[in-house]
């Protein structure tokens, strides 16, 4: 996938999801562009294993394994609502179901954007704990 932007989008220092971006469309891109389409190949064989392994892996209290990854992400209050009402939505005995907990989460309406990105990237960073 191409993502083309009109203006250089902004992200925190090394969260850049893209593995390549440019703010204008050149000659450069015609050498890059096979080197970025293996690095995504690789990047979603390695997302493609780490949910078949959540999906795997059991969970005999998933809501006490979801406290205490709020503990360790320090989040608010407002925001173990919306993983408590992404539970509801998403509950199961797997870390697949404690990672849609917070991407599902991060839905939430009334949410701000900023604390929707922070939901989706602990979804990710507890799919990423997944081994």
């Amino acid at each position: 996938m191409i993502k083309i932007f009109h203006k250089q989008p902004e992200f925190p220092p090394g969260d850049n999801p893209y593995p390549a971006s440019y703010r204008h469309v050149s000659l450069k891109i015609f050498n890059e562009f096979p080197k970025v389409l293996d690095q995504v190949s690789l990047e979603l064989g390695k997302q493609k294993d780490q949910y078949r392994i959540s999906i795997e892996s059991k969970v005999d209290n998933p809501l006490a394994t979801i406290e205490s990854f709020n503990r360790q992400f320090q989040i608010g209050e407002k925001e173990r609502e919306a993983v408590k009402w992404g539970w509801e939505q998403e509950a199961g005995k797997t870390m697949f179901h404690i990672v849609n907990s917070y991407t599902r989460a991060a839905q939430l309406e009334g949410l701000s954007a900023e604390a929707s990105y922070r939901l989706q990237k602990m979804g990710g960073m507890v799919l990423g704990m997944v081994k």
